[in-house]
């Protein structure tokens, strides 16, 4: 009986000795996680977590719970700092228009980061100054103001390397700056056209005068240089409106409503009457506002 008394006893001893190592490994885990997320080692914190919710009992399902929704919350961090990084080198390597395909698919898991939202602008403004000195190209080209035209093209490309138009307006530079050589320069008059009054002889009467007589050198006058044709710079034009209107509509569909605004006043500054301009500016300022509302109501 005395073996038996002393048997129960151990088996209890034993039986407190294992719980105490269990929450002993709990809260050695538990603080483990917390060590790992505060130094934003996120694969580490989530193998403490693993291995807290194998030892802790069932009390404490509501810190692990807990700890499990900051372990995400870091890591969207963690993935979010890291595209914002990978925006901001491609704003700095003049392309805003990849920065922004690349914030855009983000926008749903980073969209609440104020880092992200200040960089969205930032990518926004850019792409707005490029579309805006582009425009500025094509006007210059309008009124064959072609040095302003290509200075006004090269800023744009600093601004954003891929800004659309470009090559059109190359095209178009090229061909007016050839039409511009190419132009008939008329023949100078002859030096003996241009003798004082007084050092020319009355002929007589049988011989026609110097002055009525075509020099054998003159030959026919040439017509006078005619302007150099814009209709290649027109076509070309269109093709820019063409494509701020399909950027637009594509950056509606994104919900980037201020690139499709701002897309759309471009072309309208190209074309004032383009009517498909001015239903895309106002479709994406009536979406601007209704998502405004949404996050007001929010």
């Amino acid at each position: 009986m005395a073996l038996g008394l002393f048997g129960g006893v151990a088996w209890v001893v034993s039986g407190l000795t294992g719980s105490l190592a269990a929450a002993e490994q709990c809260e050695s885990a538990l603080g483990q996680t917390r060590i790992a997320l505060a130094a934003t080692r996120i694969d580490e914190a989530r193998a403490a977590h693993d291995q807290a919710a194998t030892t802790c009992p069932a009390d404490h399902s509501a810190q692990l719970e807990t700890l499990a929704g900051e372990i995400e919350q870091a890591e969207i961090s963690m993935q979010c700092a890291g595209v914002e990084a990978e925006a901001a080198a491609l704003l700095g390597q003049a392309q805003p228009q990849r920065a922004q395909r690349l914030l855009d698919e983000q926008a749903p898991r980073c969209g609440s980061r104020n880092e992200y939202r200040n960089l969205t602008n930032q990518v926004d403004v850019r792409i707005r100054r490029a579309e805006r000195a582009m425009m500025e190209a094509w006007q210059a080209l309008q009124r064959s103001e072609l040095d302003a035209a290509e200075a006004a093209l090269a800023r744009a490309e600093r601004i954003d390397a891929g800004v659309v138009g470009t090559d059109a307006v190359k095209s178009a530079l090229a061909q007016a700056r050839q039409a511009a050589l190419e132009l008939p320069i008329p023949t100078e008059m002859p030096p003996a056209l241009l003798l004082p009054p007084e050092a020319v002889q009355t002929p007589p009467a049988s011989v026609p005068s110097p002055m009525e007589r075509a020099p054998p050198s003159m030959g026919r006058v040439p017509p006078s240089a005619p302007e150099p044709s814009i209709s290649g710079t027109r076509s070309e034009m269109q093709r820019q409106i063409t494509g701020l209107l399909r950027g637009g509509e594509e950056d509606l569909a994104r919900r980037n409503y201020r690139g499709a605004i701002t897309k759309a006043e471009t072309a309208l500054l190209l074309d004032p009457g383009n009517r498909d301009a001015s239903g895309l500016k106002r479709r994406a300022e009536a979406a601007e506002q209704e998502a405004l509302r949404d996050i007001e109501i929010r």
